[in-house]
């Protein structure tokens, strides 16, 4: 895959002068730990020429990706707080479902044990289509799959379910093949090759409910300095195809951010 990084962000950057008015919404939904800070500074870094910071964990953001040219790329990443087992902790599931249909504001603090209201100061009351979500993406562990408690898998059932309602795509990111599998830990170009990753991906989607077409497996960064192409190009094919997914949405929905 050496070399290959620059052929998937090139698409990406494409879109910037053919999609001068669209800037859809994809939302991550992470577990906790499984995505890590690194790995979404990486993600940034090599979408945008400048420094970005990562967000207060509570707080939703929203991301506009600059290229090396200074355009602006034709996407918006939001990300939220994870989900946890206990009702009390993490983010609730009205919240990514508030998320998605646009009635909350960049830069909202969330509240673990009680979803944004209407009287909120956050609420937006009458979203456009630039504040809603054309996107959902799952971030799940391939390393604990099997293992993640009852709770979550049912919060992540509801906010799939919601977006399926919706028409909304509903993409998975499995994180840490390289923990799971050694042939691909030492050896990540065997990640399609690899008997371990295809049973990960087969268990993401029994229990997600998500077509393993619809499941992106990708290595994580930990503390790594440099940056790694085969890395890379894992996490831009699933960033390309959560784009592809999001501008499709919106073109079968004939919408328009006009």
């Amino acid at each position: 895959m050496e070399g290959h990084g620059l052929e998937c962000k090139e698409p990406l950057e494409s879109r910037a002068s053919q999609h001068t008015t669209e800037k859809p919404r994809a939302q991550l939904c992470p577990n906790p730990a499984t995505w890590t800070s690194r790995s979404r500074e990486i993600l940034l870094h090599k979408l945008s020429a400048k420094h970005l910071q990562w967000r207060d964990e509570n707080q939703y953001k929203a991301y506009r990706i600059t290229n090396r040219h200074s355009e602006t790329l034709p996407f918006i990443l939001n990300d939220v707080m994870g989900l946890e087992q206990k009702p009390e902790d993490g983010i609730h599931p009205d919240d990514i479902v508030n998320a998605m249909l646009g009635h909350i504001q960049d830069g909202y603090k969330f509240n673990p044990a009680s979803p944004i209201s209407k009287e909120d100061s956050g609420f937006i009351r009458e979203p456009s289509l630039r504040d809603k979500v054309q996107c959902v993406v799952s971030v799940v562990p391939a390393c604990s799959i099997s293992r993640i408690d009852t709770g979550v898998i049912n919060k992540m059932e509801a906010v799939r379910n919601k977006a399926v309602s919706l028409g909304i795509p509903h993409l998975v990111v499995m994180t840490k093949v390289d923990a799971e599998c050694p042939l691909v830990n030492e050896d990540l170009q065997q990640i399609y090759r690899s008997r371990k990753i295809k049973e990960k991906m087969q268990d993401c989607s029994n229990k997600l409910g998500s077509p393993m077409k619809c499941i992106f497996p990708v290595s994580n960064y930990y503390e790594e300095i440099e940056t790694n192409d085969t890395k890379d190009v894992l996490i831009l094919t699933a960033l390309l195809q959560i784009v592809k997914s999001a501008i499709d949405y919106v073109h079968e929905n004939n919408a328009t951010y006009e």
